[in-house]
């Protein structure tokens, strides 16, 4: 336990990983409790999920030996802080054990349905009220009822995954590698304003890539997902307690001379436009909600390019439909994959894209 106190202690101030210093290390009972240790935004390691691996010479053998050890982010893994093998304490976890993806597929489809009815059956009566978050952005007791019909499902069901979904502010402190992300009523202006291009968005971050998700537009009658493959499919209602008839999803390369691009509803500039005008466009789909990520996911559209602010769990779900199609999302600027668990889930700009689109530089 000395040697290791001491490297940790060491490395920590001495500019070989982050500049946040340790406080203090002591053993727990079931393995490291690293409670309350460091000060700043990234303990130890400089990136969410770097391994922290002691040299042989500082190892030892014993129930403190914890060489596997990752960093997972600033807050806590998990209820309590606890990895699944034990070590505990805030942004630390022990290598986790696979997942159950048939389960992670049914519980998502079966929350993302629960979900839908809950809104459709606000927005049937009628007369819902509005009101702004601190954000200035609308939310309505639809969006609420959703986000407690899938919080409290998922937290049943995946008790030991962070979730972080967008109405629970307390949650945005949260940063994980791996984790549950969800946006229950996706396009609120739409839902707002009558139009039917909302969605339901519930996805699985692993390593920060979205690796499992669904996407459940309940006005359209649409409903695309991952399944425990990890291949997208879109499945054809009516949606009963057992999935029904799925296609699976695998776009075609487009033609780059004839370009179908997806634009978004309620945002769009002219920054957007300069952009596409690069291309050589056919015609331009307007959609709202992360409808746009599976158009180009079906094959409907092959680029959809987003120079405005967006948040992880807009994005999360559809870029995992997306990406089992064999689709792409990438960073604007260098054409990098979009990764998840960033500070305060905040996206930078991005490309959605079918495989074969010949992106242009950024300007």
């Amino acid at each position: 336990w000395a040697f290791f106190r001491s490297f940790i202690m060491a490395i920590s101030g001495s500019g070989a990983l982050a500049a946040p210093r340790l406080r203090s290390l002591d053993p727990g009972p079931r393995g490291l409790s690293l409670t309350g240790i460091y000060e700043g935004p990234h303990p130890v390691s400089r990136t969410p999920g770097e391994r922290i691996s002691l040299p042989p010479e500082h190892r030892r053998a014993g129930p403190y030996s914890r060489p596997d050890l990752t960093y997972a982010g600033r807050a806590d893994i998990g209820e309590g802080g606890h990895g699944r093998e034990g070590a505990s304490g805030p942004g630390f976890s022990s290598k986790e054990p696979a997942l159950d993806y048939a389960k992670v597929t049914t519980e998502f489809r079966r929350l993302a349905l629960e979900a839908g009815a809950a809104i459709m059956s606000i927005r049937d009566a009628g007369g819902f009220a509005v009101r702004s978050k601190d954000d200035s952005t609308p939310v309505t007791e639809a969006d609420e009822k959703a986000d407690a019909v899938i919080f409290d499902g998922l937290r049943c069901a995946f008790p030991d995954l962070p979730l972080v979904t967008e109405e629970r502010v307390a949650s945005h402190d949260r940063m994980a590698s791996t984790f549950l992300i969800v946006d229950p009523l996706d396009g609120t202006k739409e839902f707002i304003g009558g139009s039917d291009d909302f969605t339901v968005n519930i996805a699985l971050v692993e390593d920060g890539v979205p690796t499992r998700g669904v996407v459940y537009a309940p006005a359209k009658r649409r409903l695309f997902q991952t399944d425990a493959e990890g291949r997208s499919v879109e499945e054809s209602g009516p949606f009963g307690v057992d999935a029904g008839g799925a296609r699976v999803l695998a776009p075609p390369t487009p033609d780059n001379g004839a370009l179908v691009v997806a634009t978004s509803k309620s945002h769009h500039d002219g920054a957007t436009d300069e952009y596409i005008a690069r291309y050589s466009v056919r015609e331009t789909a307007r959609a709202g909600s992360s409808l746009k990520f599976c158009l180009i996911a079906t094959g409907e559209a092959h680029l959809y390019p987003r120079l405005g602010r967006t948040m992880e769990w807009d994005t999360a779900a559809g870029d995992a439909v997306l990406r089992g199609a064999g689709g792409s999302v990438v960073r604007f600027d260098v054409h990098a994959p979009l990764g998840y668990g960033k500070e305060g889930f905040v996206n930078p700009y991005f490309i959605a894209h079918a495989p074969g689109v010949d992106l242009k530089p950024a300007p």
